[in-house]
């Protein structure tokens, strides 16, 4: 019998021998490869589910946290650019912001030390492990680099067809990732297809194409529905923007219509008979997706666009001003999440900004969204700016809003857009 899992619950045993394969074949991949500074954080950071899985989370944040700021300090203290003062800028804003509505909220809220720097961490790691990838940039384009994070990106294919084989349909389970992070395969498969674009100068093989088609199955073992809708977008407009001028350009549509095709049949959520390899019913699937993020007429505060109307709806007060405080969202579960205060049906009405929303008040997100955006002026292509700042807005909006706020994927993003630094490249031979 088909079943999909939302949690954790009930996977211990079959989870601790998931993850022996996992930490067996990330040391494989560590051992195998120069032991350079940027290798070694690569395995690192690829490791973010095995910390999870035993309980050590917020040391792995906190671990990251530290290494960001020693390789900042270290490796990229010479890079700033005044050309690029504006993401600087607007990062020491959001930071004091940040730290407003913390304290702000603090006496009703009384966080310590440990849960503010948690929040903060997830916000500055990135930023600052951006700017030692440009600094290591030439590295990132070297055939030794390449070689390691393709390996890593294969490892969670196969992590994700170990799972089906012995776990089950999962969804917070993703690769070697995450243990409690669903949201990480539908991005994933995603950013993996744009680092592999990119770092092959746009001309992909026949290999390159099974790639593509092999990274489906994280979102498969994760029962993911996103995907099958922004993945196949992403592809065209790629591909469209280099091809913008050759007949080869409509070659792609018969490519990602089957993407769509195929994932709406083999996800029970998309299709009338809510099973594998259900109908393919159009107007089912729009009505379905139309609900699922906006809700029904009746349904009031009910999916991640619906959540943000209903907050958004709500009347000018203090609070939204400057917020709830972070723990209303980010150290609540979905059981403890109070909706009725908010007005929204559960916790999987929040998306990333109704969250930061939630947390911070209106004022924080607002810089927030000017800074994330601020990042994407890293990269000399315009044409892929654009696809990025749409893939942005729309993961921050609908979506959980961790691209540029988090870690593992927050990262990763951040490494793809250091790709984009330059327009000449010297990619691996």
């Amino acid at each position: 019998m088909y079943e999909i899992r939302g949690g954790t619950t009930g996977i211990g045993s079959e989870a601790v021998l998931y993850y022996l394969i996992v930490i067996t074949l990330l040391l494989f991949i560590w051992i195998r490869n120069p032991k350079t500074t940027l290798n070694m954080f690569l395995v690192f950071l690829f490791s973010e589910g095995i910390f999870s899985f035993f309980g050590f989370a917020n040391i792995y944040k906190a671990i990251l946290f530290l290494i960001s700021v020693l390789l900042f300090i270290i490796k990229s203290k010479n890079h700033f650019s005044k050309k690029k003062a504006l993401p600087s800028l607007l990062f020491i804003t959001t930071t004091v912001l940040l730290f407003i509505s913390t304290f702000t909220n603090y006496n009703s809220n009384s966080y310590n030390f440990f849960q503010i720097f948690s929040q903060y961490s997830k916000f500055a790691t990135p930023f600052l492990l951006l700017y030692y990838f440009i600094s290591q940039r030439k590295k990132l384009l070297t055939k030794s680099t390449y070689n390691i994070i393709n390996a890593l990106i294969i490892l969670q294919i196969i992590l994700s067809v170990w799972k089906l084989i012995i776990i089950g349909t999962v969804e917070a389970v993703v690769g070697s990732i995450a243990y409690t992070g669903g949201h990480y395969a539908t991005l994933f498969p995603i950013l993996a297809f744009v680092y592999y674009w990119i770092i092959k100068n746009n001309k992909f093989n026949r290999l390159d194409w099974i790639k593509v088609v092999l990274l489906l199955f994280i979102g498969i073992a994760s029962s993911k529905r996103a995907l099958w809708f922004v993945f196949p977008i992403i592809i065209f407009l790629f591909y469209y923007a280099k091809n913008i001028k050759q007949l080869n350009t409509f070659l792609i549509i018969p490519f990602v219509l089957l993407i769509f095709y195929f994932g709406v049949r083999i996800n029970p959520s998309l299709n009338p008979e809510h099973r594998i390899m259900g109908d393919f019913n159009i107007d089912y699937i729009f009505d379905y997706a139309n609900d699922y993020t906006f809700g029904t007429e009746e349904q009031e505060g009910y999916g991640r666009g619906g959540g943000l109307s209903a907050i958004l709806a709500n009347s000018i007060t203090e609070e939204l001003i400057w917020g709830h405080g972070f723990d209303k969202v980010y150290l609540t579960s979905y059981e403890s999440f109070d909706d009725s205060k908010f007005g929204l049906m559960g916790k999987g009405s929040v998306s990333g900004i109704t969250g930061l929303i939630i947390s911070y008040g209106l004022v924080f997100p607002s810089i927030f969204i000017l800074y994330s955006i601020s990042l994407l002026s890293f990269i000399s292509n315009f044409k892929y700016k654009i696809i990025l700042l749409l893939f942005m807005l729309w993961e921050l909006v609908l979506y959980k809003g961790t691209l540029t706020m988090g870690f593992s994927i927050s990262i990763f993003f951040m490494l793809i857009i250091t790709l984009l630094y330059e327009k000449k490249y010297i990619y691996y031979k």
